[in-house]
């Protein structure tokens, strides 16, 4: 045991300079750690102190963190009237005329023109109507045909059958015109 103590003395002796500079450098880490920790612990104190002054006479922690408590209590509530709102506004949103398709055709072979067409108007819940304008020469027709739940409760047409399908369609472009040329009359 003797032996290693007087090898390490001796090691120590020889190496001076060397554990000189690394305990010199293990403080100066050391000083400089501190410095940073104090430079954090002052920042905190310093928001910590304008938080105390935010709060209308507040010096007080448990004061501030209380208030906190209130407010999120106001907003929570504020968030639930808004989703109630919400979702009242999805329900009457369901009413509103949300799906259409329009078509527009030549009804009789020997006039010239599309000028009839078929327009189907639904809400939300598919219930809605048909309107059906034909025109011809000696006079021009307007038919109404009531649709619940995406099914006419009239007889349909062919146009009629095929418009009511395109709005009913979940994704597709709004407008539908089938040029008099794509059908064959």
């Amino acid at each position: 045991m003797r032996r290693a103590v007087e090898i390490y003395i001796h090691f120590l002796l020889a190496n001076q300079v060397l554990v000189l500079t690394v305990i010199v450098l293990l403080a100066l880490a050391a000083v400089i750690f501190f410095l940073i920790a104090s430079l954090r612990l002052q920042n905190l104190r310093r928001l910590y102190r304008a938080a105390l002054r935010r709060m209308e006479g507040g010096d007080d922690l448990e004061e501030i963190l209380l208030h906190q408590d209130r407010v999120e209590k106001a907003l929570a509530d504020r968030v639930m009237v808004l989703e109630q709102e919400m979702e009242r506004t999805r329900q009457r949103s369901r009413l509103y005329l949300q799906r259409w398709a329009i078509e527009r055709y030549r009804a009789f072979k020997d006039q010239g023109g599309d000028q009839s067409f078929t327009l189907v108007l639904l809400d939300g819940d598919e219930n809605g109507f048909i309107l059906t304008s034909i025109y011809g020469r000696e006079e021009s027709r307007i038919f109404a045909k009531q649709v619940q739940c995406g099914r006419a409760r009239q007889a349909l047409s062919e146009e009629e059958a095929r418009v009511l399908a395109l709005a009913l369609e979940e994704n597709r472009v709004r407008k539908k015109e089938i040029p008099a040329e794509a059908k064959n009359f």
